[in-house]
């Protein structure tokens, strides 16, 4: 029967259903129940585990559910027309999951994790599939980085990064898409390891986080010739630009003298100087019209973070002309007095202890500098923060496929934070970050009761 609720709490019959009818109308509302319950776990685990056994079980079966993908339909062209409908329809999933090696970088509680045995069962197949089917020798094919993106209801996406080492070294990304047990490749594209990178790095009298930033520079510098740093300089009103950019030069200089013995990569260094207030919006959009540089990529970065090489390999590859823009999650490091993780020949091990995945902040970015120049710039702030959740939110309606990935080779270095000359609109914000970048909650504490120890002790005497 068809049961509804009536005024006086209790079901009462409507429509009376016999014999093959009912057990119809049984099935089928068993089937919409377990589905429903299905696709409400389905969004749970994903969130938590993406890449897990239950999320890829469930996804191969809301696949037929939600979007029927046929044999037929692997090799159209309609493949990437519906990814973007999925893209669009869960641009709630704001990070994708990172596999580098038989390493596991995900946005969540635990910032790192070893590879399982399921895992590496279901990336072995897909990495040989992908790879045949984009007819270059995968013989010489080195893969890099793995990056993982579901879509429930339509499937897995893949992104594959790697080295192909026939000929001059070139970077290959691979796009794969996984609607079922099949795999079908979207996207094969080479990238040249020589494609230029801009770095942008506003900067305000801050002398010992730039002494800091070029001395993580400096095995990239020897390795990449690649890259430039241009450097945007923010000066009084009264100053005279030219004198405070030859100042800075100089002092760049001397730390590469002092730290390698010779000054040899100074010309990678291009100073800009601007006078007013200091406001990062306006120096990214100056250092980016100031560029001069058609084509290439874009990194607007901070002087007090640390980057590898391999980080900006990935950003040449998910920068793509036309196509996206990468806003790497940066790992920010906590209070080492409290951690006792310090950053060492630029590396810092990826722990809970040693710091976190900042998923809130959108700061650090590449983009290539045509889609750069046909995007709203950013809002020139004079506030702290906020100039980038605009920006990122601009790329996103650009049309451009945003990749968000946790980032290993990006990393905060940490440094005391002075709330007390922030703006009132934005000293809360600024404080919050503040008491999050000290430590986890088990090392602060553990700094509170030393602490009242300490106190207890210094009052018996």
């Amino acid at each position: 029967m068809i049961c509804d609720w009536s005024s006086r709490g209790r079901y009462r019959r409507l429509i009376p259903m016999k014999g093959r009818a009912r057990r119809v109308y049984d099935v089928i509302s068993v089937v919409a129940i377990l589905h429903l319950v299905i696709h409400i776990l389905l969004r749970i685990h994903v969130w938590f585990h993406p890449l897990s056994r239950y999320s890829w079980v469930v996804n191969v079966f809301t696949a037929s559910c939600y979007l029927p993908v046929y044999e037929s339909d692997l090799q159209s062209p309609e493949l990437a027309e519906r990814l973007k409908s999925a893209q669009a329809l869960f641009e709630h999933i704001d990070h994708q999951t990172l596999i580098e090696g038989s390493t596991v970088y995900a946005s969540e509680q635990s910032p790192s994790r070893a590879l399982n045995s399921f895992e590496s069962g279901l990336l072995q197949p897909l990495l040989r599939e992908a790879l045949q089917s984009s007819d270059l020798d995968h013989d010489q094919v080195s893969v890099r980085d793995v990056i993982y993106q579901p879509y429930p209801g339509f499937g897995q996406l893949f992104y594959i990064i790697a080295e192909y080492n026939q000929g001059p070294k070139q970077l290959l990304k691979l796009s794969a898409f996984m609607p079922s047990s099949k795999v079908s490749l979207v996207q094969s594209q080479l990238i040249s390891s020589s494609q230029q990178i801009e770095i942008i790095v506003p900067y305000s009298d801050s002398p010992k986080k730039l002494e800091q930033f070029i001395k993580f520079l400096l095995p990239l510098l020897r390795t990449d010739s690649n890259f430039r740093v241009t450097i945007v300089n923010f000066i009084a009103q009264s100053s005279h630009a030219d004198t405070e950019s030859n100042r800075l030069s100089i002092f760049i200089s001397e730390i590469l003298l002092a730290i390698s013995g010779s000054d040899e990569h100074l010309k990678r260094f291009h100073v800009l100087s601007i006078r007013g207030g200091f406001s990062r919006g306006r120096g990214l959009n100056y250092g980016a019209a100031e560029s001069k540089c058609s084509d290439c990529t874009l990194f607007f970065c901070d002087v007090d973070m640390m980057l590898t090489s391999h980080m900006l390999d990935k950003c040449r590859a998910l920068a793509s002309k036309g196509s996206s823009a990468y806003f790497p999650i940066v790992f920010s490091q906590f209070n080492p007095a409290l951690s006792s993780y310090h950053v060492h020949n630029s590396n810092l091990h990826i722990s809970q202890d040693s710091g976190f995945w900042r998923s809130f902040g959108y700061g650090m970015s590449c983009i290539h500098s045509s889609d750069f120049q046909r995007l709203e710039k950013l809002p020139e702030y004079s506030a702290w923060g906020g100039e980038d959740d605009a920006f990122h939110k601009s790329v996103q309606k650009s049309g451009l496929t945003v990749h968000r990935v946790p980032e290993p080779g990006l990393v905060h270095v940490y440094h005391p934070k002075d709330c007390s000359r922030r703006a009132t609109t934005d000293i809360n914000a600024c404080y919050r970050t503040k008491a999050i970048t000290e430590g986890n909650s088990k090392q602060l504490g553990s700094q509170y009761f030393t602490l009242q120890a300490q106190v207890a002790a210094a009052n018996q005497h």
